[in-house]
């Protein structure tokens, strides 16, 4: 019994010799050795009120960028007339396809119209890549015109909310004005885009279908 408690009483001086050399240990080590602190998160610096008019006047010159950005994107005419070429191609191969199911040779027959198919597609991919880099651009201008107008609405919410000022009132009406124009002329250009794009997209599952079809016969 007196040596279990001499064992007991061994272990708690151990484990106080151990915490006493830890606590030394972080002393010595000091403040410099402490993990960084998580940086704090900084929201968006609201503009004082001489800041107000000339950045609403620079969302004008904004505008007259976009507008130039806006008239360098595809001219669809020419893709639409690819679009139509492929799918009178493809309407070809299906007529050919129709009469090749009991015509002889008739292996060679679909190899080549298969090959045809692969041909057609990659045209395709290659005649929409403008559309899809274009619908990307129109996109991310969307997108930081959606944040100029919320940073505005909220500048709008905080600056004129204890103030009268007409001059402060109207350069955030004119402002608000720019970005709903941009807005709409991005929407104007993205439609027909998308819309052309759409057209693509139903071709490529016409090529698809009749490719798999084709394909079973080999």
């Amino acid at each position: 019994m007196r040596f279990s408690a001499i064992r007991i009483l061994g272990l708690l001086m151990l484990i106080a010799f151990s915490l006493l050399c830890r606590d030394l240990w972080a002393a010595q080590q000091g403040p410099e050795s402490q993990p960084p602190s998580a940086p704090i998160e900084q929201t968006a610096e609201e503009p004082n009120l001489s800041e107000i008019i000339p950045l609403s006047a620079k969302l004008a010159t904004r505008l007259a960028e976009l507008e130039k950005k806006i008239q360098g994107l595809p001219d669809l005419a020419p893709i639409e007339k690819k679009y139509s070429a492929i799918g009178i191609s493809i309407d070809e191969v299906a007529q050919q396809f129709k009469g090749v199911k009991d015509a002889q040779e008739v292996y060679a027959r679909h190899f080549t119209l298969k090959q045809s198919l692969v041909n057609e597609k990659g045209l395709l991919e290659i005649t929409g890549k403008p559309l899809a880099d274009g619908i990307l651009r129109l996109d991310r201008w969307d997108r930081e015109w959606l944040d100029e107008k919320k940073r505005w609405q909220n500048w709008h919410s905080s600056l004129l909310k204890e103030r009268s000022s007409g001059q402060l009132r109207s350069a955030f009406e004119r402002a608000l004005l720019t970005i709903n124009k941009a807005q709409d002329l991005v929407s104007q250009r993205l439609e027909p885009l998308m819309a052309l794009q759409a057209r693509g997209a139903e071709i490529k599952s016409r090529i698809d279908s009749l490719d798999a079809e084709v394909t079973t016969l080999i």
